[in-house]
């Protein structure tokens, strides 16, 4: 048996600028007990503009290939509040989860490949996503690793977390103990 860690935050629109994925919220899992933190996210097309690729994908709910990449940096900075203004914080949260041997090595060969292979879209309550397309939220459910919630909807996946028992992450991650 395995742990692997999932780690996430609900986002705030009002620090967008800061980072795109502040403003939606991110999800990201740890094989390795929390010292590198690898998130699912979109692909940006060569072709198109920063502002572009965000319309498509946030008002077109367009389909993009899907890459993992190691968010640790972004995750330690939201427990260290880097990017904390006004009156609501950013909260991570992280709840840990033990596999088996099978799900451990799938998802060490995703995190191998990087997600290649596999397409990002935004998820829309009202828009099931196509198959092998999924979000940050959904992506490892694709693994095995049981997901706190289904839809892929920060606003839903992370109150399923705490309901779940995970544990809010304050300052540096500091790797847990098993």
């Amino acid at each position: 048996m395995h742990i692997v860690i999932l780690y996430g935050f609900q986002g705030n629109a009002r620090l967008a600028k800061e980072n795109p994925l502040i403003a939606k919220g991110h999800i990201g899992l740890s094989a390795n007990n929390g010292k590198t933190i690898y998130g699912f996210t979109p692909m940006k097309p060569n072709k198109l503009s920063d502002k572009e690729f965000i319309f498509f994908l946030k008002r077109k709910r367009q389909v993009f290939d899907g890459q993992l990449i190691d968010d640790s940096v972004l995750f330690n900075q939201i427990a260290a509040g880097k990017f904390n203004k006004g009156l609501r914080n950013l909260e991570l949260y992280r709840l840990k989860q033990t596999v088996d041997d099978t799900t451990f090595a799938k998802v060490l060969q995703q995190i191998e490949k990087r997600g290649q292979g596999s397409k990002y879209m935004l998820p829309h309550e009202n828009i099931p996503f196509l198959p092998n397309t999924y979000n940050c939220a959904t992506f490892w459910g694709k693994t095995g690793v049981i997901l706190p919630e289904k839809s892929g909807i920060l606003r839903e996946y992370i109150p399923a977390m705490i309901n779940q028992g995970a544990e809010r992450v304050e300052l540096a991650i500091a790797p847990t103990k098993r």
